[in-house]
């Protein structure tokens, strides 16, 4: 009797650290720093350098929100993978 109560305080207690470092895990993702399209020498730039620099920008832009919402599905199987196994 008093193992059976143990077991079901340990499956209890394993589940709740479980959660709490899935949630701890969650809430620490790094979000991604976001490079300013304005540089420190556009004003010495030709019209087609700046379009570069701007286009190389938006890249950056693009791979780090689409790194994000990555990061976030990802969280959220591994939740429940977590869960039903």
């Amino acid at each position: 009797m008093i193992l059976k109560i143990y077991l079901k305080l340990k499956q209890l207690f394993i589940r709740i650290l479980s959660s709490f470092i899935i949630l701890i895990f969650v809430a620490s993702c790094a979000t991604p720093h976001v490079v300013s399209v304005i540089g420190p020498n556009d004003n010495s730039m030709s019209c087609n350098q700046l379009d570069n620099e701007i286009a190389i920008s938006s890249k950056f832009k693009r791979d780090a929100k689409s790194e994000k919402s990555y990061g976030t599905s990802t969280n959220v199987a591994a939740i429940l993978f977590g869960y039903l196994v």
